[in-house]
């Protein structure tokens, strides 16, 4: 089954444009752990400025969860090593079936929305954007609050609008706040061919892999892992060479065993999930996904 779920993985790497699959959705994490920020205390600190320091956790978006659209194609007319450049820091993450995550999608961003300073839990404007707000009275992105009606942004806010994706050629690259955003069906329309369109036709420089971000909704998505993680997780993976605890995570006794520890571990039934490798040499022609042994 490993196996099998490894081949088709690469398969759906090597997506073309227009494929009913387009790539691989995965979520890294920034550590070991099945836990995610929802409804957590806000700070009442005020938004910093676009572009510099984002603050600590208090202040950042609140309930969402992020994925990656990772395929080879996503970067053409470069060289196979440019194109092979990644991940270089994660070590653990997920594979998430794409048609599923579409369900719990708010939005989608053809690169790194850096969705942490951004309003309506990463789908809006940066909170540091203050000339949109009434009087400049920003709230910052963790408390969420529109500045006209005083209640919790919607997307309708202007906070939240301005930053909505009104063209294809309405583009960037990098994590600039004039990045727009592509509507997902929590918010009320399903916009992922538009951003796929518009990634295609602009992409990203050789030296810059930057893959479209795929915004959930956590709330809806965390309630679907509890009724059924296997249906929305298709692999739990660990990027070759990783140590945990002092431990190299060489086989799949190994990780299973590591996984087990991991904060939130006990949330989810994960016994019907394989576990796969990836490969993270920037320079190997070969496929990422591979069965441990």
């Amino acid at each position: 089954m490993a196996e099998d779920l490894a081949r088709q993985l690469n398969m759906d790497w090597n997506a073309a444009s227009g494929a009913a699959i387009p790539g691989v959705a995965m979520h890294f994490e920034d550590g070991t752990s099945f836990d995610h920020d929802c409804d957590r205390q806000c700070s009442d600190a005020k938004p910093e400025p676009p572009e510099t320091n984002y603050g600590e956790r208090p202040t950042w978006a609140d309930c969402s969860f992020s994925a990656g659209l990772y395929r080879l194609s996503s970067v053409p007319n470069c060289s196979i090593a440019s194109r092979d450049q990644v991940w270089t820091w994660q070590t653990f993450g997920w594979v998430l079936n794409f048609s599923a995550l579409r369900q719990h999608v708010r939005c989608s961003y053809m690169a790194d929305g850096s969705i942490r300073p951004r309003y309506n839990h990463g789908c809006g404007c940066d909170h540091g954007q203050t000339q949109l707000c009434a009087g400049g009275n920003c709230s910052n992105a963790c408390q969420n609050i529109d500045s006209r009606s005083g209640l919790a942004m919607t997307p309708a806010s202007m906070e939240v609008s301005s930053c909505h994706c009104k063209s294809i050629d309405q583009y960037y690259h990098g994590s600039s706040p004039k990045g727009c955003y592509w509507r997902g069906l929590v918010d009320g329309a399903d916009e992922l061919q538009q951003m796929l369109i518009q990634q295609e036709r602009y992409p990203a420089p050789c030296d810059e892999f930057n893959p479209p971000e795929i915004v959930a909704d956590l709330r809806s998505l965390h309630q679907a892992l509890q009724e059924d993680f296997a249906s929305i997780v298709l692999a739990l993976v660990v990027v070759d060479g990783t140590h945990l605890e002092g431990v190299k995570m060489s086989s799949l006794a190994r990780v299973q065993q590591a996984m087990q520890k991991f904060p939130g571990a006990s949330t989810y039934d994960l016994s019907r999930t394989p576990v796969l490798g990836i490969k993270k040499s920037r320079e190997s022609r070969e496929l990422p996904f591979f069965a441990l042994k």
